[in-house]
């Protein structure tokens, strides 16, 4: 299982921002599940984010995370981590995907 940072996105309070992860070599999802929890960088300490995905791409080798302009509003300013972890029902394989989100602050959140 690989857990190493893959990308570092930074955004605005309130802005919604989209993750898509997949296997190396476009493996096909069937069977698997992912799980998306978003953590203070510096604490550890979960967020309200913590849920699984279950939207997948149409050729069905990647899962999407939209997160809305609610959910990004609702993040301090700070550095997090967005952790996705895959699981195969079948084989019990895991794969760990991890991400840094940079939040900057945004005075005006328009509902």
């Amino acid at each position: 299982m690989s857990c190493n940072i893959i990308s570092e996105k930074c955004i605005k309070q309130g802005e919604s921002i989209e993750y898509s992860w997949s296997i190396d070599g476009g493996v096909a999802l069937t069977n698997w599940t992912c799980y998306v929890q978003v953590r203070y960088e510096s604490s550890g300490q979960l967020t309200a984010i913590d849920l699984p995905v279950t939207t997948k791409n149409l050729a069905n080798t990647a899962f999407i995370l939209n997160l809305t302009k609610d959910d990004t509003g609702a993040l301090t300013p700070g550095k997090y981590i967005v952790g996705a972890e895959f699981e195969n029902s079948v084989t019990e394989q895991c794969a760990e995907f991890i991400e840094r989100l940079v939040v900057e602050r945004q005075w005006v959140i328009k509902p």
